[in-house]
């Protein structure tokens, strides 16, 4: 997810208007994995996708 409105990319989510970086105090470059019920699954650093990947395929998130 970005602000950047030039993001382009499978999967890309641009979010314009901030209201997602708001609703989950993202500040920076960071990987937020939220859930479907809109609860934060996991936080890293946006350079730490390998960290999120697995702790998708250990705890099934």
């Amino acid at each position: 997810m970005t602000t950047d409105p030039a993001a382009a990319g499978h999967g890309t989510v641009i979010d314009t208007d901030g209201h997602a970086h708001h609703t989950y105090g993202i500040t920076g470059d960071e990987l937020v994995l939220i859930r479907p019920g809109g609860y934060i699954a996991a936080r890293r650093p946006a350079d730490d996708l390998a960290a999120v990947l697995a702790l998708v395929a250990t705890d099934g998130l």
